[in-house]
């Protein structure tokens, strides 16, 4: 008899990013255990190219029984595909950023996340499952009409993606790190919600009261083009045009040497799905340090510090208290991490996911 298949849709497809590295960890968890399993995109970057079919490709591989796989992260021409198809259908919702926080700086993207949002609430009564990778993102499905919800951990396999950090980068923080100065970074895209602007001004603050040669790292693609110019002119402004570091989207090796340089892991974001860089940091053993909203608290949990206040002088403080104890911070934290980290084993995750796709295909006959 041949094996059951289980297929993803996402809409792009890309190197590096979050819902494409989960998406390849569905596709080997669901080989391995005997499944046929491929992954169809709307837009597949040429890197992935021979791990990828278009979307529109489907409808002449289909066979009865299928179930799918919706990686859902943004307004796309899949909603309305997957709307029109008969097949089990389980939606794993990887976060729309509300729209409100992208009005003021880029009208058509904050216009785009509200169709999204629509597109994600039409597959409601579609869908056997509605999933997230935080329960902050299953109360977005219920609140959109999911009647069965369940958080499913994201496929972080770290070891593999971290092993070989890029050494001439190391080289290259370590002399700056030489010069003294505590080293802060975060890594995330250059976008309203992320709020490095707050990070920005508080490192203005913290060099100012306690550290003055301290240096932050902002690590990740501009996706905002109004906001990522804002914050260049911020920092022009502040004078801290040699203390903050921009760095566009980087690969695993590199983040891996900023990781490994750092001092502490700072985020100040106003709205996060998930934020895996935290889990990113705390693989490399590296303090974190963020603003408690949205599915931050979730996501850190009790394996780092989580501040109420991100005023300037509130950050400040935190970033100093921090580095003057950060070593003392790692021993503390290490059981929690090491606890936090295993939630996440790939072993476990496979096991969700696997009890999820039994469930689900146990209701489709044939």
């Amino acid at each position: 008899m041949r094996a059951r298949a289980a297929h993803q849709f996402l809409a792009t497809f890309l190197p590096r990013d979050a819902t494409g590295l989960h998406a390849l960890g569905v596709r080997r968890c669901l080989r391995e255990a005997g499944w046929r399993s491929e992954i169809f995109a709307e837009a597949v970057h040429d890197d992935l190219a021979s791990e990828a079919h278009h979307f529109r490709e489907y409808s002449r591989l289909a066979e009865d029984g299928d179930l799918l796989i919706y990686q859902m992260t943004t307004a796309t021409a899949l909603a309305g595909f997957l709307a029109s198809r008969n097949e089990a259908l389980i939606v794993d919702y990887h976060n729309i950023t509300p729209p409100e926080l992208y009005d003021a700086w880029e009208p058509a993207v904050a216009q785009r996340n509200r169709y999204a949002l629509d597109e994600l609430a039409s597959l409601a009564d579609r869908s056997a499952y509605g999933v997230g990778d935080s329960e902050l993102n299953c109360r977005d499905l219920r609140a959109l009409g999911y009647e069965r919800t369940r958080v499913l951990p994201l496929f972080i396999d770290m070891d593999r993606r971290f092993a070989w950090p890029d050494p001439g980068a190391l080289r290259e923080l370590e002399v700056l790190k030489s010069r003294g100065g505590s080293d802060l970074v975060f890594i995330g895209r250059l976008a309203p919600n992320k709020a490095q602007h707050d990070l920005v001004q508080a490192l203005w603050v913290y060099r100012r009261l306690y550290d003055p040669r301290a240096r932050l790292w902002l690590v990740g693609q501009p996706s905002c083009s109004p906001y990522a110019a804002a914050l260049r002119e911020m920092v022009a402004h502040l004078g801290l045009a040699s203390a903050v570091h921009f760095r566009r989207g980087a690969s695993d090796a590199l983040l891996a040497a900023y990781y490994l340089s750092a001092d502490l892991f700072v985020c100040a974001s106003d709205h996060e799905g998930f934020c895996m860089p935290i889990l990113e940091a705390m693989h490399h053993r590296l303090p974190v340090v963020a603003y408690s909203s949205s599915a931050v608290p979730e996501t850190v949990q009790d394996a780092g510090v989580l501040i109420q206040d991100k005023s300037p002088v509130a950050l400040a403080a935190a970033f100093d208290a921090a580095c003057r104890r950060r070593e003392q911070l790692v021993d503390d934290l290490e059981p929690a991490v090491r606890s936090r980290l295993a939630a996440f084993d790939t072993r476990a995750v496979s096991e969700q996911l696997l009890s999820l796709v039994a469930e689900v295909a146990g209701r489709v006959p044939g």
